[in-house]
């Protein structure tokens, strides 16, 4: 008798995994994206920093971008869901470097995407303010963050 219990609750097992549909999550964190621009005298440049450039939120140790040479213009930088700002250290060059800080406010939401993939943080940028030490100046793109890599940020630099 303990046979048969045992092969009907193995039996039972196999027919409900096979059952089980396997769901493949496309959504990822949502995160905001800045773009550098490089100004000239003549021109407005798609460009990233040309020298190191590391940048990392306020209260953490961790590096959220990071480039060593010009390729890299643009970034996808985390924004937090349990507060209304975040605060960003951008670090230009390796030795004698200079800092600009970036802060930004928004409204975050848990926009429900389905019972399969759950919710994902949606945000609305409400203000953005940076330093002046080497960004010149800032413009917001997009006030929406969406699971969407769309433009938020632009900052410009000046080429020396």
């Amino acid at each position: 008798m303990k046979k048969l219990l045992v092969w009907t609750l193995v039996i039972i097992a196999i027919i409900m995994s096979a059952c089980e549909e396997e769901y493949e999550t496309s959504v990822s964190r949502t995160q905001m994206k800045l773009t550098f621009y490089r100004r000239t005298d003549t021109s407005t440049v798609n460009m990233g920093v040309s020298d190191t450039l590391n940048i990392y939120a306020l209260k953490t140790d961790s590096v959220l971008g990071s480039a060593k040479d010009s390729t890299t213009s643009a970034y996808s930088l985390p924004l937090s869901y349990t507060a209304d700002s975040t605060v960003f250290i951008l670090r230009k060059g390796a030795k004698n470097f200079v800092s600009d800080t970036l802060v930004v406010k928004y409204n975050a939401w848990a926009h429900f995407l389905s019972m399969d993939q759950g919710s994902v943080m949606y945000y609305n940028i409400s203000n953005a303010t940076i330093t002046h030490h080497f960004i010149s100046y800032m413009n917001i793109i997009s006030k929406n963050v969406r699971e969407v890599e769309t433009e938020n940020l632009r900052l410009y630099y000046v080429a020396k």
